[in-house]
């Protein structure tokens, strides 16, 4: 049967919502803890299995590799942190010795931008 053109528009805005729904739009979260002036900003992990991340801090690369099981890293920086993630659920973070919850994210792949006042996240493209 032919395709009329009231239902090609109907199939196209469709697919632009089940795109727009599977979209992740930037997330904006208040620090679980305030960080003193002066103070760096001290993020730390235990790592649940073995994961690929990226970290930069104060836009320098500090780390771009596999954390093992089991290990316990830890980053420090003055003004900024960036976490890229494959796999959230396989690190648990904290900031500042307090936990970093992510239930809300239902993306696996993500890109934390942690600064003195906010955690800024967003799917990464990893």
């Amino acid at each position: 049967t032919p395709v009329t053109q009231s239902q090609t528009s109907e199939r196209l805005v469709v697919e632009e919502q089940t795109l727009s729904e599977n979209r992740i739009e930037p997330i904006i979260k208040p620090l679980p803890v305030q960080i003193a002036p002066g103070n760096p900003i001290l993020l730390s992990g235990i790592v649940q299995e073995t994961t690929q991340i990226v970290v930069k801090a104060d836009g320098r690369i500090l780390f771009d590799g596999e954390l093992q099981t089991g290990s316990r890293p830890r980053w420090m920086a003055r003004e900024s942190l960036e976490l890229t993630l494959t796999n959230q659920n396989a690190i648990v973070l904290s900031l500042q010795n307090q936990p970093l919850q992510f239930n809300d994210i239902t993306t696996q792949n993500i890109q934390l931008n942690i600064n003195r006042t906010q955690i800024h996240i967003s799917p990464s493209e990893q």
